[in-house]
């Protein structure tokens, strides 16, 4: 991240329906990375983590065993 701002990470189903907020906060300039536990609740399967910052929107599949 270029710039500092406020950034949101959402657990999605395929479907594009949000399953869990994963995390949301301002944060400053830098490089992160965060681990998340989903918790037994979910099936298995492939989903999308959607970030948003700064306007913008970032997707990544992530496979739940």
């Amino acid at each position: 991240m270029d710039k500092g701002g406020y950034v949101e990470a959402d657990l999605m189903d395929l479907k594009g329906a949000t399953v869990n907020r994963l995390f949301s906060a301002n944060m400053n300039p830098g490089s992160f990375s965060r681990q998340f536990a989903v918790g037994s609740e979910l099936n298995s399967g492939i989903y999308m983590v959607r970030i948003q910052m700064d306007g913008k929107e970032y997707y990544q599949k992530v496979l739940v065993q």
